[in-house]
């Protein structure tokens, strides 16, 4: 008797879960060609993260296509350009990426791995609810000649920038130092709301949400409700209290 509502169960989970769990890895040298926006990205590693102490090819940094481990640097100022398979991964390492933005999303879901710029902790919003979004530079705007940090974008649109491409080249310099131009395609970090916001300011030629940028949830609280809610789910179906769908829609809605 519980056959029928353990399939529709585990289909709604599919349906439901998928999104989060299937990623798209045809990301070789065709994707490379239709899409040639490059970012050069640092990440810090927080002391939580679970690749810490571990090899870069253990965290799976190196299976990352469309993807290149540029260095990393340790927080005594040591570094390691184009660092080998088996080094070792430190809490408060920052590891610079180059490559496409599909891929830097990755990265992005790896928990605690977080952009290394001091204005994303500015944002005032919980890491799980951020998202990555691709804005670039209208030639109108008025940021055009101007330094990311002359520009205020974080005081104006309560968002950081995390890296810039320009036409194919890679910029470099650190990000509040680098000189807007029109057509730079910045990659942001930012609130839910920012499209709908700012997606047809004129300072902004085009406004494009990354898709599945949104970092996981990792606090141990939240954690701990859906830890309570599988055992009340099981407790109530075992019971006979209720069938077992109509307590696992309950909690997942609950």
């Amino acid at each position: 008797p519980l056959g029928a509502p353990c399939c529709a169960i585990g289909i709604l989970y599919l349906l439901i879960a998928s999104r989060f769990f299937l990623k798209d890895r045809k990301l070789g040298l065709e994707s490379l060609v239709k899409n040639p926006r490059q970012y050069t990205v640092a990440l810090a590693v927080q002391d939580s993260s679970p690749i810490v102490g571990e090899t870069v090819q253990e965290a799976g940094l190196r299976q990352l296509e469309g993807l290149f481990l540029v260095e990393i640097t340790r927080q005594d100022g040591t570094s390691f350009p184009a660092p080998s398979h088996d080094t070792k991964i430190r809490a408060g390492d920052i590891m610079l990426f180059a490559g496409i933005v599909e891929t830097v999303t990755e990265l992005y879901h790896i928990p605690g791995v977080v952009p290394a710029t001091a204005e994303t902790d500015k944002i005032k919003l919980e890491r799980h609810k951020r998202r990555l979004v691709e804005v670039v530079i209208s030639p109108s705007s008025h940021m055009v000649g101007m330094s990311v940090r002359e520009s205020k974008f974080r005081t104006r649109y309560h968002a950081a920038i995390i890296a810039i491409h320009r036409h194919g080249e890679h910029v470099t310099e650190k990000i509040g130092d680098i000189v807007l131009r029109p057509g730079d395609t910045m990659l942001v970090e930012c609130g839910p709301d920012f499209v709908e916001h700012y997606g047809r300011n004129h300072n902004f030629a085009l406004v494009s949400e990354v898709n599945n940028s949104e970092p996981p949830r990792a606090d141990r609280l939240h954690m701990v409700i859906s830890a309570v809610l599988v055992v009340a789910m099981i407790t109530v179906a075992t019971a006979g209290w209720l069938n077992l769908l109509t307590t696992a829609l309950l909690a997942m809605f609950g």
